[in-house]
């Protein structure tokens, strides 16, 4: 979602430019070359953690029923991946 954002805001900000005649089209040429290294960075990131958790690996399953699951029933850690408004488990 928050690349979502940052998407909308880039955009925005150069949509505005334009149509106010403050700058010319070819700002709008800049969008894809500064976003899609964001949107790259989140997808090996996300890609990185899946795999991390969900994979089949020896070292992900040991890393997942050995420290991530009993670490998320520590209520100091595992608050941060709660949504707001949840009370506890």
């Amino acid at each position: 979602m928050n690349t979502g954002l940052g998407d909308a805001y880039n955009l925005g900000w150069k949509l505005a430019l334009v149509t106010q005649g403050r700058a010319t089209e070819r700002l709008l040429d800049t969008y894809e070359a500064e976003r899609r290294p964001v949107a790259a960075d989140v997808l090996k990131n996300t890609t990185a953690n899946t795999n991390l958790l969900l994979g089949n690996s020896l070292i992900s399953r040991l890393f997942r029923d050995y420290l991530f699951v009993p670490a998320m029933r520590l209520p100091r850690f595992s608050a941060g991946f709660r949504p707001k408004g949840l009370s506890s488990m």
